[in-house]
């Protein structure tokens, strides 16, 4: 055997290269899809290959499963984890359609949560934007800098990003107008109300 040769990756394990395989052929994935997923189930065959030294598909069980993707997961984002059980899934599937397991393990991979961020709502109704702006009490610097920007917002229908581009420059007090920037170099002038 010549010394410099070296072992391409599906030759690793020769499950792994009938998985790479069956990805190509017969599921028909993209490239991309399948260096991602054959990069996982590498890990999962070379982790259990230093737990047993030997790896057949019938060490796997619904436990070493769980262990090994709760494992992989400390610390890694929502889409990485969500990629590996996808991969998993798949790579439990495959061995149970090639008849290496009597049982579809596919379904031993947990489901993995991805959290859903709650959207703040669209709109306040008039009743609501009120109760918010009388809750400013202006008491402090800060109370009076959030109620001026409650009131640009709920009077002037300002959007939140052409109140954030405000400064002290864009109040023109003897006119009683208010400079907005808008997009490119648009400048509006609005009249400052004098609750505003």
């Amino acid at each position: 055997m010549n010394p410099t040769h070296q072992k391409k990756p599906e030759e690793d394990h020769p499950l792994l290269g009938r998985y790479v395989n069956y990805l190509r052929k017969d599921r028909g994935l993209a490239e991309n899809s399948v260096l991602v997923y054959k990069s996982y189930v590498r890990q999962l065959l070379a982790d259990e290959g230093a737990k047993t030294g030997a790896v057949s598909a019938q060490v796997f069980d619904a436990a070493t499963i769980r262990n090994f993707l709760l494992d992989r997961s400390r610390g890694r984002s929502g889409e990485y984890v969500r990629l590996l059980a996808a991969a998993l899934r798949s790579f439990f599937r495959f061995l149970f359609f090639c008849g290496e397991l009597p049982t579809d393990l596919s379904a031993a991979v947990p489901a993995v949560c991805k959290p859903q961020r709650s959207a703040a709502p669209a709109f306040l109704s008039p009743d609501e934007m009120e109760r918010m702006i009388s809750a400013t009490d202006g008491s402090t610097s800060t109370s009076r800098r959030d109620r001026a920007v409650l009131l640009l917002l709920a009077r002037l229908g300002l959007r939140a990003g052409e109140v954030v581009l405000l400064e002290l420059d864009d109040l023109h007090w003897r006119t009683g107008e208010i400079a907005i920037h808008g997009k490119g170099r648009l400048i509006e002038r609005l009249p400052l109300p004098s609750d505003v």
